[in-house]
């Protein structure tokens, strides 16, 4: 089985802007990336935390997404959509840690965990 086949969900990644070039007062421009569409799987599971005060069970919410995806800490994630093209969250994604999840020997997929999503 692909692993594409397990990705139901789509979204859209803007990566942030980079420094094409200065204007005449030395300022710098800043040219903005297009957003790209991909398949992405929306997960939440519970994860456990400990703190000084204990232990306590939270809520993780992170997206997996496929190998060929370009990806920066700083990214904006919107338009979570299902199969059938409902929109999943209103509320703004922001990434709070990206993980290389390997096989054997290569890349496999990356999973982005999500700060306060819902």
């Amino acid at each position: 089985m692909s692993f594409k086949n397990l990705l139901p969900h789509t979204c859209e990644i803007t990566l942030p802007g980079e420094i094409t070039g200065t204007d005449e007062w030395g300022r710098s421009i800043h040219e903005s990336k297009k957003p790209y569409k991909t398949s992405c799987r929306y997960v939440t599971e519970k994860a456990k935390r400990r703190n000084t005060e204990g232990e306590s069970i939270v809520i993780q919410t992170s997206l997996l997404l496929p190998k060929e995806c370009e990806l920066s800490p700083e990214m904006s994630i919107d338009n979570l959509c299902d199969a059938e093209g409902y929109k999943i969250t209103e509320e703004p994604l922001v990434v709070d840690n990206i993980k290389r999840q390997t096989s054997a020997k290569k890349l496999h997929h990356y999973k982005v965990v999500l700060k306060g999503a819902e």
